[in-house]
């Protein structure tokens, strides 16, 4: 069973660089407008269009096996597909890439410290733990797009600080990235305003750790998590990247620059909100890497709803596995639900994990189901599982008009 330490570092990570809204200014990179107008594409920052940067990184990571608690596998990390990203956005820069061995990686870090590169990724807790702690690194925070295991890091001493900057916040987005035309317009000007607001408020009070604030613009049958330990970094900048949905849900993408004493970057995230009485709240606030969020907007997106005359949808009723389940993680078991009578539009899976005894939990994760289905009963394997610890789920049924229905949460206990 994971230790309460180690439940706080997962959650923690998780859902670190959490930053406020309160400046308007703009971000290192632009502010991207709203997707109903043409975005004003951020452009790169300076400090990369010239100049040089000494970045090191290990060969490879080691990594278990599920089901094999004896078995590791070393995966090469496949550095070049950042490399040709970096080459095709700053053809001029001089990137110096040094890739370590990892007998060499730990050793040339410390041997280094009084001439240490720029920039590194460090990806075992137990080589940055030191750094951290001797102060010699500021870590990146938020999550960079690409998929590597670690965590970035300028160090202090660095000769080009301010391109080690620029670099953390290219991990994070692409000064060519650009929202997509969505497909779910049905959204007018007014209520783009208020959501964005709201979203925006919702990221300051998740930085502020303040859990009344939040809880005043949160819908009722909204997800509840762990805010954290406190403020972490003063915010420089939030920025609404993609606004879409209709006069009853709503989807916002939104980016946040900020940085602390031991931290900088930007942070991504995603907010699910829903109008009742006339008034919008957030039924559902995810941080993550960017590509993971788009996937999740898209997904969304397809749904293309329309207003209309709002349909019933009644609430769902769970099946398997019943609550308190005590099921291994691997090999991963079915989660069951009545189907509808009438098909919604799809069916969202929330999970969240939690600590064994207390009730903290997590930021959610989401997966959206297929509505067709052949039978009285819907089912698909279970996707989550971060330790021998309690996990909750719940179903949305989201219809055509924008209508959402929650079921009842489920704990499953997993035992290994």
């Amino acid at each position: 069973m994971k230790s309460r330490r180690e439940f706080w570092v997962t959650l923690i990570l998780a859902s670190i660089g959490l930053i406020s809204s309160l400046p308007q200014t703009a971000s290192a990179f632009g502010q991207a407008a709203n997707a109903a107008p043409q975005p004003r594409g951020a452009a790169g920052p300076a400090a990369l269009r010239r100049g040089a940067l000494e970045v090191w990184v290990p060969k490879s990571h080691v990594m278990g096996i599920m089901g094999d608690p004896t078995a590791r596998v070393n995966h090469v990390y496949p550095w070049e597909i950042l490399l040709n990203e970096f080459k095709s956005d700053f053809p001029d820069f001089d990137l110096r890439w040094k890739v370590l061995d990892r007998d060499e990686f730990v050793g040339a870090f410390h041997s280094s410290l009084q001439n240490p590169p720029d920039v590194a990724l460090v990806d075992n807790y137990s080589e940055l733990g030191p750094l951290e702690n001797q102060d010699a690194v500021v870590r990146m925070s938020g999550q960079s797009r690409f998929d590597y295991n670690g965590s970035w890091v300028i160090f202090r001493r660095a000769k080009n600080f301010e391109a080690g900057r620029a670099f953390m916040l290219w991990l994070a987005r692409s000064p060519q990235w650009k929202p997509w035309q969505v497909s779910t317009a049905a959204i007018g000007p007014v209520d783009i305003a208020a959501v964005q607001a709201i979203s925006k408020k919702a990221v300051q009070d998740f930085a502020n750790g303040d859990t009344q604030s939040l809880s005043l613009i949160m819908d009722p049958e909204a997800n509840h998590f762990y805010l954290g330990f406190g403020p972490t970094k003063t915010p420089e900048s939030v920025d609404p990247l993609l606004t879409f949905g209709n006069s009853r849900l709503a989807f916002v993408l939104l980016s946040a620059v900020g940085q602390g004493e031991k931290t900088f970057g930007m942070d991504h995230w995603a907010a699910v909100l829903r109008r009742a009485e006339d008034r919008w709240k957030v039924l559902l606030f995810l941080p993550g890497r960017l590509p993971e969020l788009e996937n999740w907007l898209r997904s969304f997106d397809r749904l293309r709803l329309e207003d209309g005359q709002p349909e019933t949808i009644p609430k769902i009723r769970l099946v398997s596995p019943v609550d308190h389940a005590q099921i291994p993680r691997w090999p991963p078991g079915d989660l069951e639900w009545a189907a509808l009578d009438q098909l919604p539009a799809a069916y969202v899976i929330e999970c969240q994990f939690g600590q064994t005894d207390r009730e903290l939990w997590s930021p959610s994760r989401i997966r959206l189901v297929s509505p067709a289905h052949s039978g009285p009963l819907v089912s698909t394997k279970i996707f989550f599982g971060a330790g021998h610890q309690p996990h909750r789920w719940r179903l949305w049924a989201i219809g055509g008009t924008g209508v959402v229905s929650t079921s009842d949460w489920r704990t499953i206990d997993f035992t290994n």
